[in-house]
């Protein structure tokens, strides 16, 4: 209720401290968390469902609290997002696949870059149908293993050393989710 309405500019301060986030709007606190992990990282903008312009954006770097080591961000290793979270551009798109903020296989079809990549590292995040706790995916003729309560999504992650071009494609499991796309060369 703090907002105003579409067109008007909104003021937002947030303040990351010691593993605690507070948000204020428009001059007022309006929520907070903590217990954060990573405490110590980067930052992101973001808007959820609808266009979202920033401006006059000022960072001010507060006093180390000295986190421990598990509690700061990994470095960029330089993966780059195979998924933008809103369209199917750079796969090809086919009837088995609806995108939106993850991609929700609803048939039978891989899903598959346009792009052909050689050895890879590649990382995404799996959500597991309901009523399924665990499976085996097959990406580029790796089987891993996938154990999950439910509605807990996994953080995959795997190497391939195929030295010849090809498409990456993601395995089928009607209701499986997937998110969080990323791909770097392997060294």
């Amino acid at each position: 209720r703090r907002c105003k309405g579409g067109g008007e500019w909104n003021h937002y301060k947030v303040i990351a401290h010691d593993g605690s986030i507070k948000l204020h709007v428009n001059g007022k606190e309006v929520s907070g968390v903590s217990g954060c992990s990573p405490r110590k990282g980067y930052l992101a903008l973001e808007s959820e469902g609808a266009e979202c312009r920033f401006r006059n954006l000022k960072i001010t770097e507060l006093p180390s609290t000295k986190p421990k080591p598990a509690d700061i961000a990994e470095l960029d290793e330089g993966f780059v997002s195979l998924f933008n979270g809103i369209n199917l551009d750079g796969w090809v798109s086919n009837d088995s696949w609806k995108p939106g903020e993850v991609l929700t296989c609803t048939g039978d079809k891989p899903l598959t870059t346009t792009a052909n990549h050689d050895a890879i590292d590649l990382i995404f995040d799996v959500l597991l149908p309901k009523g399924t706790t665990e499976t085996t995916l097959t990406v580029r003729g790796q089987h891993i293993p996938v154990t999950a309560k439910p509605g807990e999504w996994k953080r995959l992650r795997l190497t391939t050393d195929i030295s010849k071009g090809t498409p990456i494609a993601l395995p089928t499991l009607k209701g499986m989710q997937v998110r969080n796309i990323f791909l770097k060369k392997a060294k």
